[in-house]
């Protein structure tokens, strides 16, 4: 930084004083300061100068010392924790003595000369040193540090990107100067390419962050310190659809020769609008997710625009053949279903795939039980709009109480597992929400509900605990942007064989352990009270109270006579894990509560529901695709039928290069068969599933060339459209409402961007 400062040094003070005109010339700030360090004493303007730049700044971190300082003695809020600075941790072991400048002096040479000795790595010199545009970092001159510098892993990784970034600069500079060329009569035709460059990086730079345009007349002054002039907002927005041409052309070439599946999914919350993101895995067999439209609606389309939406799109503006689509993700509004069904008949190879998480989240929409019911609506109400509810619960509970989101799936049935394994504490929040008047008829209204019967409500608190306990975890394991399409049948499996047990024999209705155990606690044990009894190496037993003994007050004992005539006596504690609890009508009330969403799920799987909603054939195909888990192959019997059945997955009865896929297929399953051999993976986390089953498939490519086409294909498959849930959370999160007048090619760019990793 350079000032004006008067050149005294050759005047006194009161030459000072008589001369105000004394000669000025530029002087860098640190030649100023340097100056006070000699052995001659300052001047008073010198002094002043000091004391003016410097003190202040001096006198401000001081005082933010002091409040860092400060603020360790209070307890602060969760936003001041978070602005409070990180502290290096003390040294470790004995601390190196002996501090300051480098030992090894630097080499008395140009820059230059190591530019010329160490080419293609990026180097440069800035500001008369060497400089490494690549990690962005001031390098010494030093020889051997250079030689360090340049092969350390860091240097290379960003030199790939670098010289990555810097063929994508020279193309959009040269698609610039093509275009300008041809529009010369454009206001801005006239300028250099560089400055076209720079200006088109920050319109793509604000539009990736969702910073609207005119903000950038803001911050002109710090993005002119590039040396280069910028412009306007008004001619910046006229890089916005040259952005976006350039991310299609980009996005055609990502996926030129990819299986593509395709899923597309449309909201009424944020407005009318409709995405579609595009799923594929590469010959590295590696998942690749890329947001391919984000279009604005004056009204929600019919099938037959829907369709036609999709089609330009592939066709148009991706330029994609049509056999290189597999497949439709989509939910289950009817006319998603019948707009795929026209599809089907451009795009003959292609499949049609429901989003199972959909489905779960429906099912789970049928658990209900009326008291739960009234109870959480005035819950949600006050307790998770209310402040001061919200810190009583918390003081109770030792933790915050789970958020609550009408759009989230689940969300509300967190809250209420929040409740059912606090729920010993409900009546003494309910009593301190009655004392400090919060809420007032709403909480005379929960506390009515919970003192008409307290035992029915834990009940179905519990009730809704162990029966979607499954269907949560399996839904949030199968909203994924990885394999889950090779995990779907097992889990759903899983969730079947438990709504199979709900409608069992009466004995074994059921494994409901949280509904079990409320409903014992509040049994009275009397004679005639049934129980069952494991006994190790001779199986279980029923039996039933003969007698209770009295005697103690403080502790009663039962007798127990089994059904092949042994006795035994109990005390209360070891008795009631044990009373029979199948034939109460409370665990009765709760299993027909549960029953109903397993009813649907299992009406929505085999097809005994409306075309729209019928979810077998996606489920077919998530049994098939099992054939691609080497795993799977390995622990199972399969032959050549399992690789028939194949031909249920359109996309696979395909014909490849004159030869049929299938029959490929075929030939190759004894190799197959043997190249799977003892592969084991770990099925619980779907994270190392994914990346432990595309490491074997990348490895194996060359033995199993026709195996290892179609596991692209199906793994393109996605049994979710959770892809584009996300495209919408990201409009919510980029979006604010000053921004609600956006263009439709600036919103559909910056979302694009920011979805794809552009930056």
């Amino acid at each position: 930084m350079t000032s004006l400062v008067a050149d005294y040094s050759s005047h006194s003070d009161s030459d000072v004083e008589k001369s105000p005109a004394a000669t000025l010339r530029p002087v860098h700030l640190h030649e100023t300061l340097g100056d006070l360090t000699d052995s001659r004493e300052p001047t008073r303007l010198e002094l002043a100068y000091t004391r003016n730049r410097v003190q202040p700044l001096t006198n401000a971190f001081d005082r933010f010392k002091r409040r860092r300082s400060d603020s360790q003695d209070v307890a602060l809020a969760a936003h001041e924790r978070d602005r409070v600075i990180a502290r290096k941790p003390p040294p470790i072991g004995t601390k190196r003595s002996g501090s300051g400048p480098r030992a090894t002096k630097e080499p008395n040479i140009n820059p230059s000369q190591r530019i010329k000795e160490f080419p293609h790595q990026c180097l440069r010199i800035s500001a008369g040193m060497l400089f490494c545009s690549c990690c962005k970092e001031t390098l010494s001159l030093l020889k051997n540090s250079i030689k360090t510098h340049v092969s350390s892993e860091k240097h290379i990784k960003a030199q790939k990107v670098y010289l990555v970034q810097r063929q994508d600069d020279d193309h959009v500079k040269d698609v610039l100067t093509q275009y300008f060329a041809e529009h010369a009569d454009e206001v801005t035709a006239s300028l250099p390419p560089e400055v076209h460059l720079y200006r088109y990086r920050v319109t793509e730079g604000l539009m990736f962050g969702g910073i609207a345009l005119q903000k950038s007349d803001l911050l002109r002054p710090l993005l002119e310190r590039a040396d280069i002039k910028l412009t306007g907002s008004q001619h910046l927005r006229d890089y916005v659809p040259k952005i976006e041409a350039l991310e299609y052309e980009t996005l055609s070439n990502e996926l030129q020769g990819q299986m593509v599946f395709f899923m597309f999914d449309g909201t009424r919350r944020l407005g009318e609008a409709l995405n579609t993101v595009a799923r594929f895995c590469t010959e590295e067999f590696e998942l690749w997710h890329r947001l391919v439209q984000f279009k604005t609606l004056e009204a929600s389309p019919d099938n037959k625009a829907l369709s036609s939406t999709l089609t330009n799109l592939v066709a148009r503006e991706l330029y994609l053949p049509f056999e290189s689509v597999t497949g439709w993700g989509r939910d289950s509004v009817k006319v998603n279903g019948t707009a795929v069904a026209r599809l089907h008949v451009t795009f003959s190879f292609s499949t049609d795939l429901l989003c199972i998480c959909h489905t779960l989240n429906n099912s789970g929409e049928r658990v209900d039980f009326p008291e739960k019911r009234e109870f959480m609506t005035s819950w949600l109400i006050l307790v998770q709009n209310n402040n001061a509810a919200k810190q009583m619960w918390k003081l109770l509970t030792r933790h915050a109480m789970v958020g609550f989101s009408t759009v989230r799936w689940w969300s509300r049935q967190e809250v209420e597992n929040e409740i059912m394994l606090n729920f010993h504490l409900l009546p003494t929040f309910l009593q301190q929400l009655e004392i400090e008047e919060v809420g007032d008829a709403t909480t005379r209204k929960m506390r009515a509900i919970y003192d008409s019967d307290p035992i029915g409500l834990e009940v179905s608190f519990a009730a809704g605990y162990d029966g979607t306990l499954s269907l949560l975890k399996t839904t949030y394991e199968l909203e994924g942007d990885r394999l889950e399409i090779l995990l779907v049948f097992r889990r759903i499996e899983a969730l079947r064989s438990f709504g199979r047990s709900l409608r069992g024999d009466v004995e074994n209705r059921g494994l409901l352990p949280n509904v079990d155990a409320v409903i014992r606690r509040s049994l009275v044990p009397k004679v005639g009270s049934s129980l069952k009894k494991e006994f190790p190496s001779h199986g279980v037993f029923t039996g039933h109270i003969t007698s209770i003994d009295k005697e103690d007050p403080d502790e009663w004992t039962y007798v127990i006579s089994y059904e092949d005539g042994d006795t035994e006596t109990m005390v209360l504690a070891e008795l009631l894990p044990l009373l029979r609890v199948s034939m109460d009508s409370l665990r009765e009330a709760a299993v027909a509560g549960i029953e109903g969403a397993y009813l649907y799920l299992e009406k929505r799987l085999t097809g005994e529901c409306d075309s729209s909603y019928d979810c077998s054939h996606a489920y077919l195909v998530c049994e098939l695709a099992q054939l691609f888990d080497p795993s799977f192959v390995d622990a199972n019997t399969v032959d050549a039928a399992w690789v028939q059945r194949l031909a249920a997955i359109t996309p696979l009865a395909r014909v490849e290069q004159g030869r049929n896929l299938l029959v490929a297929l075929e030939g190759e399953l004894p190799q197959y068969l043997t190249q799977a051999k003892g592969f084991t993976c770990d099925h619980s986390c779907v994270a190392t599933f994914t990346e432990e089953v595309l490491t074997w498939w990348k490895t194996h490519t060359k033995e199993l060339p026709s195996w290892s086409f179609a596991a692209r294909i199906i793994f393109s498959l996605s049994p979710n459209s959770c892809a584009c849930e996300r495209v919408f959370s990201l409009l919510k999160n980029m979006f604010g409402d000053d921004q609600d007048s956006c263009l439709a090619d600036y919103l559909q760019g910056s979302l694009m961007l920011r979805y794809n990793k552009r930056f």
